[in-house]
């Protein structure tokens, strides 16, 4: 039996909002991290790295940004969906 992942996110989409912009900021990323393992993410500048992190802890800005699809786990249990 193998053992769940420490974190897991599952197809997270972010967007801001501005007057009548959005940008849609982070497009169904997906991914596991292990125990005992490390993960960095890598990306252009305005890529979605900050806000991949920021919405895991759900620290977006209020009124504009916004977490439209996903789930994340913690150690095989759900921390938001």
């Amino acid at each position: 039996m193998s053992e769940k992942p420490l974190l897991e996110v599952r197809n997270l989409r972010v967007e801001y909002e501005s007057d009548d912009t959005v940008i849609h900021a982070v497009n169904n990323i997906s991914f596991r991290l292990e125990r005992g393992q490390t993960i960095g993410l890598v990306g252009e500048t305005g890529a979605g790295k900050t806000t991949t992190a920021m919405s895991i802890l759900r620290l977006l800005p209020s009124k504009i940004g916004f977490i439209r699809e996903g789930d994340v786990f913690l150690r095989d249990r759900i921390f938001w969906s």
